[in-house]
């Protein structure tokens, strides 16, 4: 059984002469690009996926991710919370003295 897909087909009318092939598969590139990031910062691809979506490698997309100011990894204020939450249990654990074992 294969993996479901959804097509996208994007089809806008402009004045004949105002795009050519170069600026066409310029256009493209920039939306799969797009759409690559905002699936990504969704949290609903892998940052590997992104990169194939692209057709880059997945160092360039994590390049590409630098250059846009995008998190490679969602830190939220709860990770944060949670975070504050066990160091200050590992704080008020007793002390072991690790050469004692």
């Amino acid at each position: 059984m294969g993996v479901m897909t959804t097509k996208i087909h994007l089809e806008m009318e402009l004045p004949e002469g105002l795009v050519d092939t170069a600026l066409e598969e310029e256009l493209r590139k920039s939306f799969r690009e797009e759409t690559a990031l905002r699936l990504f910062r969704e949290g609903k691809i892998s940052s590997g996926f992104a990169a194939h979506l692209i057709g880059i490698p997945r160092v360039q997309f994590l390049h590409l991710l630098r250059q846009r100011g995008i998190p490679f990894i969602q830190y939220t204020a709860e990770d944060y919370h949670e975070d504050l939450k066990a160091i200050e249990q590992l704080e008020q654990e007793p002390k072991r003295d690790i050469g004692s074992r």
